[in-house]
């Protein structure tokens, strides 16, 4: 007879430190076999059927283990058709599916929005993925057996470790890129688990989580079918302690705005002023539309995060360099630090723009082949030989042409262009805060890449949200156009 346990750990404020030994690895987690004692001494664990579980305490954790399967869920996440962001109950749930079978666990963590990991489990087994965009990242050695939240992390547990060639400044001025190239990092050692993945923490087998396909239906059934899923989660972010949101003058900004119209006044926003850009009329244009758009709509609690130069704080920038080898405005995360001291929920709105099609619109070939998803990874500057066989691996290794109901280059965008650099840059804030993003849902991505394609790359699915929720926001220019 196996016997039933449940565990829940509500996440924790962590006190400042000036020496900022408080943000390695911050809001990070690390899992394996032979994990023995917490990467960072004030990290919580949870032996997993014989595997440690280590986690930051600021991230929340619920796990539930019955009849000898268990779940276990670190972060934070919301259940858009149950209306609850209890994770105790959202856990109990999908460990109810998963005894019922896999197919039914899987398609229960579909409903779920928010920035996680999920690890469901057997005593001979046991799976870990991430959320839908992969925001909570997950990286891996196959050497050590270790799988963690930071690639840096690892490379500390492992010990020994070598700079791969996408970690040196000669492929990155070789390869214009965003981020490196399939499952690579920094790292010979250590490799990155793309979005809609999981590995067994076992084995590190790896395979392709399975995604039901788009329903093929009109722009005006998509915008009906989403917009009830995106506004059911305001008021469970309005809720935390004064939840901030990053507001810009484009389309992706302006899709979230509309959907918080209503809950706006329980919303801290803020617009980044970059004094020291190099592009400083774009810059100028863009506050000067979010301060419009603040004074017009009533949004009191509105700030310009002005940042006026490098990072000089030298203590916090090693801080930084240890968390991660690629840093990408870490004079901002300072300014985070400064400006919002207590641990908030950051709204962000940079993944909306995977309903767009950006991709297939750029590249309209009717074959897709690794050579153009290396061209696409280097923004068609040319890539080196190391960048096309990465690209060989990740297409052949993930079954990205042979995905029922998705066109390729949605795939990449999202599991690449938006998986690895998004999850990236989050990761980098988490030292100030966790993030949110309200279409981060396996639900929500598969309605938004529902409607057809002419429509989507005119943005008309977000056009209609925002017309719908609140058309006044279109009295404003997008980027300096009115829509």
């Amino acid at each position: 007879m196996f016997k039933t346990t449940k565990h829940h750990h509500a996440p924790v404020e962590i006190p400042p430190d000036e020496s900022y030994e408080n943000l390695v690895f911050a809001r990070g987690y690390a899992v394996g076999d032979l994990l023995t004692s917490p990467p960072v001494p004030m990290w919580h664990k949870l032996e997993l059927s014989g595997r440690m579980l280590f986690w930051d305490p600021r991230l929340e954790l619920s796990h539930v283990s019955h009849d000898g399967f268990s779940v276990t869920l670190l972060g934070h996440a919301i259940h858009l058709l149950d209306d609850t962001d209890n994770l105790q109950e959202i856990v109990e749930k999908l460990a109810t599916r998963r005894r019922h079978s896999r197919e039914s666990y899987v398609s229960e963590l579909e409903k779920l929005a928010g920035r996680f990991i999920a690890i469901d489990g057997t005593p001979s087994e046991a799976w870990i993925q991430s959320d839908a965009g992969a925001l909570r990242s997950i990286y891996y050695s196959s050497e050590g057996g270790f799988i963690a939240s930071h690639q840096n992390l690892i490379a500390e547990m492992l010990l020994k470790v070598t700079p791969s060639i996408f970690g040196t400044r000669a492929w990155r001025n070789s390869n214009r890129s965003f981020t490196y190239p399939g499952n690579k990092t920094h790292w010979n050692e250590v490799s990155y688990l793309h979005a809609n993945h999981e590995i067994e923490i076992g084995s590190m087998d790896i395979r392709r989580v399975s995604l039901d396909p788009p329903l093929n239906i009109s722009t005006s059934e998509v915008v009906n079918l989403i917009v009830p899923l995106l506004r059911i989660q305001v008021p469970h972010l309005a809720k935390r302690q004064k939840p901030l949101v990053s507001l810009t003058a484009g389309q992706d900004s302006r899709t979230t705005l509309a959907i918080l119209r209503d809950q706006r006044n329980s919303f801290d926003f803020f617009t980044y002023g970059l004094t020291y850009a190099q592009r400083q009329e774009a810059v100028q244009s863009d506050l000067d539309t979010s301060l419009e758009l603040a004074s017009a709509k009533g949004l009191d609690r509105h700030r310009i995060l002005n940042v006026n130069g490098p990072l000089t704080n030298k203590a916090l920038s090693t801080v930084l360099r240890r968390n991660s080898p690629k840093s990408s405005n870490p004079n901002v995360i300072e300014k985070y630090l400064e400006e919002f001291p207590d641990s908030r929920m950051h709204i962000r709105s940079s993944f909306n723009e995977i309903g767009v099609s950006n991709y297939r619109r750029k590249y309209p070939h009717d074959k897709i082949t690794p050579e153009l998803i290396a061209l696409i990874h280097t923004y068609g500057s040319g890539y080196t030989a190391e960048t096309l066989k990465a690209k060989q691996e990740y297409v052949l290794g993930t079954n990205l042409l042979g995905v029922d109901g998705y066109h390729p280059l949605d795939l990449y965008y999202w599991e690449i262009r938006m998986g690895s650099w998004l999850g990236t840059i989050n990761s980098e804030s988490d030292v100030a805060f966790d993030t949110h993003i309200l279409i981060n849902s396996r639900l929500i991505i598969k309605y938004l890449l529902s409607a057809p394609y002419a429509e989507r790359i005119k943005t008309a699915t977000y056009d209609q949200i925002v017309k719908t929720c609140w058309p006044e926001l279109y009295n404003i220019p997008v980027n300096g156009v009115m829509r």
